[in-house]
């Protein structure tokens, strides 16, 4: 017998707590052919199981008054239909969709009976009890505090009962990922032919690099043999006060000037790289070194000034490299030169001092500060063991004061 009217209106509560099903207008024999549903709807719709309510093409047998006796107990549980709706359309829209759990509507629901409700409500008639006594005997397991067997369905069912509920929405979803599949394939593809580009570009534009990078090395080697033979050829501004004792010609001038204007190009051309910037000390002091042949001395010490802020930010940053130290020190050895050169006699014996305070152990900037010394007359600060005429040093942009 399927009673298929099941609702609270046709379930009476006798004085001895027993239960009676009334109204059984609508009940048929299982057996019954009238038992297919062909598009009718009977019962109360509130309480329908959805392949009752929906009219659809399917047997309707005791599971469908399981359904009705779990929306019974949802809302003896929750004080709240299952099933909500102000009109028939709203009802048949919401019943194809699963109850919410009755534990959101009322903590205090135990997680069994939470369950036991849910299976006995679940939208496929395979997925509920099979029958009322299977339903019964749930619950009484619940009541003695034994395990009961309905589970909550897993992640992958519930995926799988929403998928074929939307069937429409998923064609949608299957078509925009195909379309998304191909847009990426074919994006992909142009991505990586864009990266292949890129990355030719990149190996010629360094190819290019270093080609620059070689004929620059080439310029500034060759520009340094020019310097050296320069100052080595003549004799260097800082023997003497009045300038090199040989007079420059012309195209002397104008060789030097050239260079001049070479070095500055690299000087201004500071990157970040300390190794860089260690030769950017060392071409402001050449252009020094050039200047004050030429007589420019005021350039000349603008030019030292320069190379000793480069060398002192590099002191600052990497305090324990000799190096450094040695270009900063090389750098106040040039512009004590240049106020040599311009008369200023305690600003050039403070970058000497400086200088040797930097590189104590320097013998050769020693024996300049002695020829410092005995230029002003101050001849026992020369010591005569180091104080030769004409020493000089092999580096490009500095030799030691030729004493006399």
């Amino acid at each position: 017998m399927v009673h298929r009217d099941i609702k609270p209106a046709n379930l009476l509560l006798d004085g001895e707590g027993k239960l009676w099903i009334t109204d059984f207008g609508l009940a048929r024999i299982e057996a019954d052919a009238g038992m297919t549903m062909t598009g009718d709807v009977l019962g109360t719709l509130r309480y329908m199981s959805p392949e009752q309510a929906l009219g659809r093409r399917a047997v309707v047998d005791h599971r469908s008054d399981v359904y009705s006796l779990g929306a019974t107990l949802y809302e003896l549980l929750t004080l709240r239909p299952a099933l909500e709706g102000d009109d028939r359309q709203e009802m048949l829209r919401n019943i194809a969709t699963e109850p919410l759990a009755p534990r959101r509507l009322n903590p205090a629901i135990p997680h069994d009976l939470d369950t036991i409700v849910l299976k006995s409500m679940s939208q496929e008639p395979a997925e509920r009890y099979a029958d009322a006594e299977q339903l019964a005997a749930d619950l009484r397991r619940f009541l003695e505090d034994r395990p009961i067997h309905a589970r909550r369905p897993t992640l992958a069912q519930r995926t799988k009962k929403w998928a074929l509920r939307h069937r429409p929405l998923m064609w949608s979803l299957a078509g925009g990922l195909a379309l998304a599949v191909v847009a990426l394939a074919v994006s992909t593809v142009l991505v990586m032919r864009a990266h292949r580009d890129v990355e030719a570009a990149y190996d010629r534009e360094k190819v290019e690099r270093q080609k620059a990078e070689d004929r620059l090395r080439l310029a500034i080697e060759a520009t340094n043999q020019i310097y050296l033979k320069f100052t080595v050829d003549h004799h260097s501004f800082f023997g003497s006060r009045n300038g090199p004792a040989e007079p420059l010609s012309a195209e002397d001038r104008q060789l030097l000037q050239k260079i001049v204007r070479f070095y500055e190009q690299l000087a201004v051309a500071e990157s970040g790289e300390p190794s860089h910037r260690r030769e950017v000390v060392e071409a402001w002091l050449r252009i020094a070194n050039l200047r004050n042949t030429l007589k420019m001395h005021q350039q000349a010490m603008a030019a030292c000034t320069q190379a000793v802020e480069i060398a002192q930010r590099l002191v600052s940053e990497f305090p324990h490299v000799p190096d450094y130290k040695k270009a900063l020190a090389e750098a106040h050895e040039g512009r004590a030169y240049s106020y040599f050169a311009m008369g200023d006699w305690d600003r050039a014996m403070a970058d000497v001092d400086e200088a040797i305070r930097l590189v104590p152990d320097d013998a050769e900037m020693v024996a300049n500060r002695g020829s410092l010394h005995s230029k002003q007359g101050n001849l026992p600060g020369c010591p005569a063991a180091r104080c030769r005429p004409g020493r000089r040093t092999g580096r490009p942009g500095r030799q030691a004061v030729p004493l006399r």
